[in-house]
This record gives structure tokens, C-alpha cells and sequence, in this order.
């Protein structure tokens, strides 16, 4: 345990220093905008209604992704996170992308709905690789189905775990590693515990339990550069929120100390640090704590027609082409991306305060938060995430 702490915040400092130059080293493709769920804390599904056909048109063949992941290997990128929407929607381009990385010794991150993810996509994704498979649950039943959008959201997520599970035996593989995302809204989190208890059930190495982001039309209106508003997907879809109250708020964070303390009795890794080492604010206004950003430093983030931007919450605002600019290195860290550096960490894009995918990637002191907060809780019970 302590050998693995020691190695995340090694990697922690190593993500700092690249942040400073910038330099690339993992990357969020998004495959696709299109998506097979209706989910009501994210609209990226709005994105293309009523315009699919013009959306898909865009999206790029195996061919070139070809190339541009021989682009990203050359400039040291170490991890590919296949994005969407529904990224198996493009399953023409998914298992031969994730064939072509494994090759090069890129490690490749699949979050999914499960929707697409029958037995012939599991077998083809264990077969090409894939290193990491991220089922999206964030209730039992029928409240999965409602938080999803889709009326067998449920059933579907249970048979891709058996699917994933299945075709890893019959393989003889140990990969993919398996792991639950659970997002924390005020439509599941009276349900957490029972929640996590079927999840004893189920095959898997991990589950993360994520704070939700909310973004709100102001905030896009104070995120402004060049003319380019930002572009996030992590907003209500019924136009109310999704929050904790404080009461929820209150009751979450004694969870998480009860779940603290038998953490080691679940049958898979419960990861706590980071819905642990949140503020209260957080949870109840979806404000995260100022820490600087090295998502937009060290994470790059490509459009489904192989557009260089620097966030995912910006789409619009376009740094270049991989598909048709020879290097990476001739993108990342050029004039526009640093102007954007400097307004971000400037405070100019209100945005970032609500950025929980930010929160991934932390940097030494915050990392340093992540690890040491559930024990110094546990002393001062009365702090919300503080030192």
C-alpha cells in the first residue's frame, strides 16, 4: 500500500513538471458526439439531434485515426482514453484503434454506457487489448434506467460486466481491468450502500465514486476566449439540478468515514480519497476547490474529426489538426494553447470551477489532500475537506 502510495505521488510530481512546459502525455479521444443514452446530468446526446447525419460525417475512418496514433506515440503519449457519446457506435474504428495501440504500447482506457457491449464487442475488445473498461452505474434498477435515460440501462451494464468477464476466461486474458464509475447526484445518494452491496455481486477490480460537474449558463457566458464559448456536456438535461442538498451533503460525508473504515472488507478496491477529500461546496453548488489545471497542460484532447483542443469542455477552440499537421509536437504548446494557459490559470473561464474531470488529475498538493484526508477527517469531523 504504501509502495503504491509512494508511486501515485511520484507520478503526481512527474504530471507537475510536464505541465509547465506543456507537454502531451495522455490523451481523451472523443470517437463520436453521438450517444445512445438520455442522461440527465449530461446533454452531449443534444449535441447532435437532429443533426446525426452531419455529425457522423465528421468522424474520422480507421485509417486515419492510423495515422494519427502513430503521431501520438512519436510524441511520448502514454494513454488513450476512448471517448464519446457511445463510442461503440464506431466500433469499425474502436478495436482496431485499441489493436493499434496495444501495439505501440499505448495504454487504453474505455469508459462505456454498455449499451453496445454485447458478446461479440467484448470478445473483440479483450482480443485487440484494451487495458481498462469503465462501466457507467449509477443505481440499481429502475433507477439507473431513469438516471440513464434508457429503460434498460440496468440490464444492459449487468450483461456487458458478464460479457467483459466471460470472454476474458474463455481468452485465458487479464485484461481488461474492470472497474464501476458511480456519479453522486441528489437522485442516487440516499441509495449509495445498497448500490455498492450489489455491486459485491458482480466480477469486477474497482469502483471510483465520482462528484457530479453542473454547469450553468453562466458559466458558459464567463468563458469566453477569442470569441469562442466553451462547449461542456456536463449539464442538467431537465434544466434542474442535480446537487446535494446540505442534508444529503451531510449524510454522504458520514458514509464515506463509514465506508473508510471497512474499506478493506469489500470484495474490489473502493476508491475513496478523491469524493473524500472534496468540500461540501463541492457537493452542494458543484464548485471544486482552486487548484491549477494540468488537464489542459498534459492532457490532450481530440474531436471526433481529429481536432487538436485543450479541454474537453471546449471544443470549439480549435489549437489544430492531427489530421493534418504532421506532429503533435507542431500543436501542443503553440500560441493559441498557451493563450489559453494563461486565461485559465488567469481565473478567466468560469467553467473550470465546475470541472470534476480537473479534479482527475492532480497536481502534489492536492494529490497529497487526496491521500491523507480520510484519516485527518476521521480526527476533525468538523471540517469539510480541510487541512
Amino acid at each position: 500500500m504504501k509502495r503504491t502510495m509512494l508511486t501515485g505521488l511520484y507520478n503526481t510530481w512527474l504530471r507537475q513538471r510536464a505541465a509547465k512546459r506543456p507537454k502531451p502525455l495522455n490523451v481523451i479521444a472523443f470517437m463520436t458526439y453521438r450517444c445512445t443514452n438520455r442522461c440527465a446530468t449530461c446533454n452531449i446526446w443534444k449535441r447532435t439531434e437532429g443533426r446525426v447525419d452531419a455529425f457522423k460525417a465528421k468522424e474520422l475512418s480507421m485509417q486515419a485515426w492510423d495515422r494519427i496514433i502513430e503521431k501520438l506515440s512519436h510524441a511520448g503519449v502514454h494513454s488513450l482514453e476512448i471517448f464519446g457519446g457511445d463510442s461503440l457506435l464506431c466500433q469499425d474504428v474502436v478495436f482496431p484503434l485499441i489493436e493499434k495501440c496495444t501495439d505501440l504500447g499505448i495504454d487504453t482506457y474505455l469508459p462505456t454506457n454498455c449499451n453496445l457491449l454485447d458478446e461479440f464487442a467484448a470478445v473483440r475488445l479483450v482480443t485487440a487489448g484494451l487495458g481498462t473498461v469503465y462501466f457507467s452505474i449509477d443505481g440499481n434498477d429502475g433507477l439507473q434506467n431513469t438516471i440513464r435515460g434508457n429503460t434498460n440501462a440496468h440490464t444492459n451494464a449487468t450483461q456487458a460486466i458478464r460479457y467483459i468477464h466471460d470472454a476474458k476466461k474463455k481468452l485465458g486474458k487479464t485484461k481488461p481491468r474492470m472497474g464501476v464509475l458511480t456519479t453522486v447526484s441528489n437522485m442516487n445518494v440516499d441509495q449509495i450502500e445498497p448500490i455498492l452491496n450489489e455491486f459485491k455481486k458482480y466480477p469486477i477490480d474497482f469502483v471510483y465514486l465520482r462528484a457530479l460537474s453542473e454547469v450553468t449558463e453562466d458559466d458558459v457566458d464567463g468563458s469566453i476566449i477569442d470569441g469562442i464559448a466553451a462547449t461542456p456536456f456536463f449539464t442538467s438535461t431537465f434544466e434542474t439540478s442535480n446537487l446535494l442538498s446540505d442534508k444529503q451533503a451531510d449524510n454522504f460525508k458520514a458514509l464515506l468515514r463509514r465506508l473508510h473504515r471497512k474499506r478493506t472488507s469489500w470484495p474490489f478496491f473502493l476508491s475513496l480519497s478523491c469524493p473524500a477529500s472534496l468540500s461540501k461546496q463541492t457537493y452542494t453548488q458543484g464548485i471544486y476547490l482552486d487548484y491549477p489545471c494540468h488537464l489542459c497542460t498534459t492532457v490532450v484532447t481530440l474531436t471526433p474529426s481529429g481536432q487538436v483542443v485543450p479541454c474537453p469542455f471546449f471544443t470549439d477552440y480549435i489549437l489544430g489538426d492531427l489530421n493534418r499537421e504532421p506532429s503533435l509536437e507542431a500543436i501542443w504548446g503553440n500560441d493559441k494553447h498557451l493563450a489559453f494557459i494563461k486565461k485559465q490559470r488567469e481565473r478567466g473561464l468560469a467553467v473550470c470551477r465546475k470541472c470534476c474531470m480537473r479534479h482527475l488529475y492532480p497536481g502534489v498538493e492536492e494529490k497529497i489532500r487526496q491521500v491523507i484526508n480520510p484519516y485527518l477527517d476521521r480526527l476533525n469531523r468538523k471540517r469539510w475537506g480541510g487541512f
